[in-house]
């Protein structure tokens, strides 16, 4: 059976729309504004037949890259560090055809649609599913104890069994199982803790996207009320990125005082009303202040890296560290120093997004080429990651594990490649760990788990006299009619 469509129409629209922003024809926000709403009804449109990964991927993207840039532009920040550092004109010129390009591969190149609800249900009793969730939690909590303690590449391995929390959410969650709210506040509340510590919301705002998604894909909705879900997240992220910023702020200047403390004076001032918050929230969404500052610094005094950062990435993810001890390490903020030519502190780390990178490497031409190619990838990436899932259900909760860093809009190649091959890696060992010592199960011919309590003989006894009942009341309707016929 044919699971892969491609769409030729809808990326020839994408191609053509980012034609329109090469030459800059039209004014560029009704340009942003038509991608960023086709991005999101495209999404809107799919939730139903998937999970949909390339869309979220895509409508993050264009958000960050594209519309909030354009509104860099129309509302200049105060803070000069965030600024725009090259003209509209020019920005855009290479923004907008590179977004769409990789759109038009992310959201053409898609898999056909599989039933709500019946995509990857466990046929498991709530017993099971809570011993399975009860497994993978205390799993991610103990490695997230460890993952501090361990260093390199074994401190990143844990931290990513440290997510398997969130993958037992996400089951309790896809399955609405039943005496489960104390699981899901364990599993929830070190997400929660961790960013209110550190101020970085990003994995809570990605998590609970997936946990949303899943949820809301658990039974058949419908279009309005899919519409106010997404708004009520649109909402949602929007409140973080404004408290974000303010709540930082409160913790500089109040180095002696608890986050509790510098939480309940950020919610207690008039955050949503004042136009500072709404300033700060736009920069915080705004990834372009890093990319034209690229643009503006790239070639005219740091040289092209002629895919130089694409090899470091490539090597990073491929081979461990015990066997080439001089690979790039992940994080930090070198290529941003490099390629942007801004200061940044050490302890911070801050990436270039592959947007960034692509012009970083190729510039305007060979920077679009890369985001349709890298559009391609990713999308037959997420393809075959559904179909492993196909015969094995279990793994399409362990998708998330494996793609959420890749669906960032401001990591970079390095992060992204080391993400996507360990997460791959990690989430096989622990598929095939569930399926050998977890007590599970698979049928591989029809995809679902096998039903760990068969009904009993007199439970088979009483349903097969139901269907011999049925049966019997079909054929007395055909001879009723035939008779009718007859007469």
């Amino acid at each position: 059976m044919k699971q892969v469509h491609f769409d030729s129409k809808l990326a020839l629209a994408w191609l053509a729309l980012g034609g329109l922003g090469y030459f800059q024809v039209f004014p560029n926000i009704i340009l942003c504004s038509i991608a960023l709403l086709a991005t999101l009804a495209c999404m809107i449109k799919r939730i139903d037949d998937y999970v949909p990964y390339a869309e979220i991927t895509a409508l993050i993207a264009t958000l960050q890259w594209v519309f909030m840039p354009m509104l860099g532009y129309i509302f200049e920040t105060p803070i000069q560090k965030y600024r725009m550092y090259v003209g509209e004109e020019f920005y855009f010129s290479f923004a907008l055809p590179a977004v769409c390009c990789m759109n038009a591969m992310l959201l053409s190149i898609r898999r056909l649609k599989d039933p709500v609800g019946r995509a990857f249900r466990l046929e498991y009793s709530p017993k099971v599913l809570r011993h399975v969730a009860m497994l993978l939690i205390t799993a991610g909590l103990a490695s997230a104890l460890v993952s501090g303690r361990v260093p390199g590449s074994l401190g990143f391995v844990f931290h990513l069994l440290s997510q398997l929390t969130y993958v037992a959410v996400l089951i309790l969650v896809y399955h609405e199982v039943p005496r489960s709210r104390w699981m899901l506040v364990l599993a929830v509340a070190p997400l929660i803790l961790g960013a209110g510590r550190t101020a970085m919301f990003h994995s809570l705002l990605l998590w609970c996207c997936f946990f949303g998604i899943f949820w809301l894909r658990s039974r058949p909705r419908s279009h309005a009320f899919k519409m106010q879900f997404i708004a009520i997240g649109i909402a949602g992220v929007l409140a973080v990125q404004f408290f974000k910023g303010a709540y930082r702020e409160e913790l500089m200047s109040q180095r002696g005082s608890g986050r509790l403390e510098a939480m309940v004076s950020v919610v207690s001032l008039d955050l949503f009303t004042r136009e500072e918050s709404w300033m700060n929230g736009v920069v915080r969404f705004n990834q372009g202040w890093i990319i034209s500052a690229i643009l503006d610094n790239v070639p005219s005094r740091e040289p092209y890296a002629n895919g130089a950062t694409l090899q470091d990435a490539i090597v990073a993810a491929i081979f461990p560290r015990f066997i080439m001890s001089t690979k790039k390490a992940v994080g930090g903020g070198a290529n941003f120093r490099r390629y942007t030519g801004l200061p940044i502190g050490k302890g911070t780390s801050m990436g270039i997004s592959p947007l960034g990178e692509a012009w970083a490497n190729f510039g305007k031409e060979g920077g679009i080429a890369l985001m349709f190619c890298w559009g391609a990838i990713l999308s037959l990436f997420i393809i075959y990651l559904n179909r492993l899932a196909a015969s094995r259900p279990m793994f399409h909760f362990l998708i998330p594990l494996i793609l959420y860093q890749g669906i960032k809009a401001e990591t970079e190649f390095l992060v992204i490649f080391n993400q996507l091959t360990k997460g791959l890696m990690l989430s096989l060992i622990v598929y095939w760990g569930m399926k050998h010592y977890g007590n599970i199960s698979f049928l591989k011919s029809e995809g679902t788990l096998r039903n760990p309590h068969p009904p009993s003989d007199a439970t088979r006894t009483h349903q097969s006299t139901e269907h011999s009942k049925v049966a019997k009341a079909v054929d007395s309707r055909h001879e009723t009619s035939d008779q009718k016929r007859r007469a």
